[in-house]
């Protein structure tokens, strides 16, 4: 087995979220004799699964329900041997439903991601069947079997070392001749062998994983679009593809907002040298993106919806040690994490990513949680859009952001990211789509 020529393949819900796709996927698998495919659940499926464990209102659970159902079964149907796997699926379907009941009246995290799980359970077992049409030794493999987390600072962290040991299940699968089929997304628990969850969108970093641990040096990765676009084309339309692009440069990407790939992933590739295929599902013989070590960098932007800003004034500049340690411990205590900490003018500026907080923690109560904290004036901001501009020359940039657009708009902050490399722009939702593009008409991007 030679590995250096061996692929992993991930397909994300909206690249398998019809049976025309799900059959493009297929010709992808069998042309390029891909051997370890990772799949995320069917397109809409996770966030149904989401709003059925809180829907108390008996009429709207039944249509959550009906939809997920419908999902699922509208692809089935297209089967050969369609009985079989509808018989399986329709066991996890009365396990959804029943889980999700209790769920809605007592809350429990091992059951909740349980329940998410059975999105991506569901896909593999339905993509597997449909490929073995064309491939007669595909075997579908429960990753749960090798993919062990702990819990940290409330996250589930992958364990290297069992992880390194258990990789050998797939490794002896792969020798025989098989292709396997398996879940993003999901894991276990080393102490509690309960199903625990990578964090949304994380089906990347599990192609990742198994790139690491496998030792195979190419990934490739289907989406709705073709490559890495400068800038998201939902958001502004433009044509620049960027063909060949640096691992940092698409971590810093990732982590700013733009909906490529998993930033955990890319920490993954970068630090075992794998080389990333961006491609699309819906133009399969387009040229897409090519993520290496020898890329030069570029200019894009990124852009993070649903953050939250914490201004804190701050009237003694010898109080602030004291204010950050206060604030940051009630932060941590309520396991809320932040990204930025900016000190500018008596103002102390958190910015919280309110879409990064844990799958099953509740909506964020700042307001409740902070009036422990009366002796400070705080304002709290939400629904702002953070505006990253990404690359060289960030700090003529700045220079010429001031002088040409800041007066049009009104920003909330400015700060320079993780480096001097990242711009930041944190601005109110109504002005967002149109300093976007005012951006991109100043910086032709």
């Amino acid at each position: 087995m030679k590995k250096k020529n061996m692929e992993i393949a991930k397909f994300g819900g909206k690249s398998i979220s019809n049976i025309k796709l799900i059959d493009t996927a297929i010709k992808i698998v069998v042309k390029n004799n891909i051997k370890v495919i990772v799949l995320s659940a069917f397109s809409n499926t996770t966030e149904l699964l989401i709003s059925l464990a809180k829907e108390k209102n008996k009429k709207n659970f039944y249509n959550f329900f009906t939809k997920i159902e419908n999902i699922q079964y509208r692809i089935i149907k297209f089967l050969k041997n369609k009985r079989k796997i509808e018989k399986k699926v329709s066991k996890i379907i009365r396990k959804i439903k029943k889980l999700a009941k209790y769920l809605v009246f007592k809350f429990e995290k091992s059951k909740y991601q349980q329940l998410l799980s059975y999105g991506e359970i569901i896909s593999t077992l339905v993509f597997a069947e449909r490929l073995r049409q064309k491939k007669k030794k595909i075997k579908w493999f429960d990753i749960r079997n090798v993919l062990y987390t702990k819990m940290e600072f409330y996250e589930n962290i992958p364990i290297d070392k069992i992880i390194k040991k258990k990789i050998k299940k797939i490794s002896e699968i792969l020798k025989k001749g098989y292709t396997i089929v398996t879940q993003g997304f999901i894991a276990k628990d080393i102490n509690t062998k309960c199903t625990t969850l990578l964090g949304r969108g994380s089906s990347d970093y599990t192609a990742a994983l198994l790139g690491k641990f496998l030792q195979f040096k190419k990934i490739s990765i289907w989406k709705d679009v073709v490559g890495v676009h400068k800038i998201d084309p939902k958001i502004a339309k433009n044509k620049n593809i960027i063909r060949k692009i640096n691992y940092r440069f698409i971590k810093d990407m990732s982590f700013f907002g733009a909906n490529i790939v998993h930033e955990k992933a890319v920490g993954t590739i970068m630090k075992n040298r794998i080389i990333l295929y961006i491609n699309s599902i819906t133009h399969p013989k387009k040229i897409g993106t090519i993520v290496c070590n020898n890329a030069k960098f570029s200019n894009a932007i990124a852009i993070r919806t649903e953050q939250i800003l914490l201004k804190i004034f701050i009237k003694n500049i010898l109080q602030i040690r004291y204010v950050l340690n206060s604030v940051v411990n009630i932060l941590f205590k309520n396991f809320i994490f932040f990204d930025f900490l900016v000190f500018s003018k008596k103002i102390l500026y958190i910015v919280i990513d309110s879409k990064k907080k844990q799958i099953f923690i509740d909506d964020l109560d700042l307001e409740k949680i902070f009036k422990k904290m009366k002796i400070y004036n705080i304002e709290i901001i939400k629904n702002l859009f953070l505006i990253t501009i990404i690359g060289k020359n960030t700090k003529k940039i700045k220079d010429l952001f001031f002088y040409k657009i800041i007066k049009k708009f009104k920003i909330e902050t400015l700060f320079f990211g993780r480096s001097k490399k990242n711009f930041c722009i944190l601005s109110n939702r109504k002005e967002s789509d149109f300093l976007v593009k005012q951006i991109c008409k100043v910086f032709i991007f």
